[in-house]
């Protein structure tokens, strides 16, 4: 039932056509969620539950490069664990912070990621 519901929500807000930009935060992408969350009646909050009915809300602009992400996990052993990764295995790859080490990996569900150079053939698959 529940899904049948989410499914006229995204119709009835779809049939809407343009909708003005209903969050204040500079973050583009970050916006358009929230004014789907808004539209949707869900109120503004940092909690893990899902954000609709059971549902974990996410939206993405037509023509972006920027991936959604379902969830973030950092490990919380031993202590400064991502202060231990960042500086083994991370490099100086953005211009604007030219002197800062970063770390980014992304896993996803229909193809392998690349990390800094390093494909499956690398590790044994």
């Amino acid at each position: 039932m529940e899904l049948a519901k989410i499914i006229q929500e995204i119709h009835r807000i779809r049939a809407l056509g343009f909708v003005p930009n209903t969050a204040t935060e500079k973050n583009i992408d970050g916006a358009i969620g929230r004014t789907f969350e808004d539209l949707l009646g869900v109120q503004e909050n940092n909690l893990r539950d899902p954000d609709f009915l059971g549902f974990e809300v996410k939206t993405q602009r037509q023509l972006t490069k920027s991936a959604i992400s379902l969830f973030t996990r950092a490990p919380n052993n031993p202590n400064r664990a991502m202060r231990l990764l960042r500086d083994t295995f991370g490099d100086y790859r953005d211009e604007r912070f030219p002197a800062k080490k970063k770390l980014f990996a992304s896993i996803f569900a229909n193809r392998w990621g690349d990390v800094y150079e390093i494909n499956k053939n690398e590790i044994g698959h």
